[in-house]
């Protein structure tokens, strides 16, 4: 009879503690966006950015098929505008896009990624993918770069996250932070 009676004691204070109840019993308040940035932000050596950019092919995307993959690669540039002035300017790349097996799905690489302006420069690269929503038939891409700072810049990181809607084609949409380098 021990058994079932320890069972229940701990069946009726794990649904007591885990309800979502506060010790006064107030409901426990949501989580809303406006928390979860103050707790981002709440790294004070983390500066968040956000902005826009304007991205197009600057040579003819190549293309090879292997297998049931086919690979597209060519050099991107974006002119970026930033809400923080070292992140904003020219960012080039080498892009390469892999399609397996239905060209509705893709993942890609940025490679020799460099960010420029006035202040310096960022080196990295990032990775991404691209697929075409099965209800709106409309194209999104996200991916996320890592840059080091040179120049002014050095001893920093940039994490650079962007995504782009088919309707939205004329421009990215950027967010990220800065930190110091480890």
């Amino acid at each position: 009879m021990r058994l079932p009676t320890a069972l229940l004691l701990v069946l009726v204070l794990t649904l007591v503690s885990c309800g979502g109840a506060t010790e006064d019993n107030a409901p426990t308040p949501p989580i809303t966006p406006e928390a979860s940035v103050s707790l981002t932000s709440a790294t004070s050596d983390r500066i968040l950015v956000s902005g826009t950019g304007v991205c197009d092919f600057t040579s003819p995307m190549s293309e090879q098929k292997k297998g049931g993959f086919s690979i597209y690669s060519g050099f991107m540039a974006c002119t970026e505008e930033m809400s923080d002035p070292r992140v904003s300017g020219e960012d080039e790349f080498y892009l390469t896009e892999t399609q397996v097996f239905h060209p509705d799905v893709a993942w890609f690489s940025c490679e020799d990624q460099v960010l420029t302006n006035e202040g310096g420069t960022w080196r990295g690269g990032g990775f991404g993918s691209e697929f075409t929503h099965p209800v709106d038939g409309e194209l999104y891409t996200s991916g996320q770069s890592t840059l080091v700072g040179e120049g002014a810049y050095e001893g920093l990181v940039y994490h650079q996250l962007y995504y782009q809607a088919a309707s939205e084609a004329d421009h990215y949409f950027f967010s990220g932070w800065i930190e110091p380098a480890e």
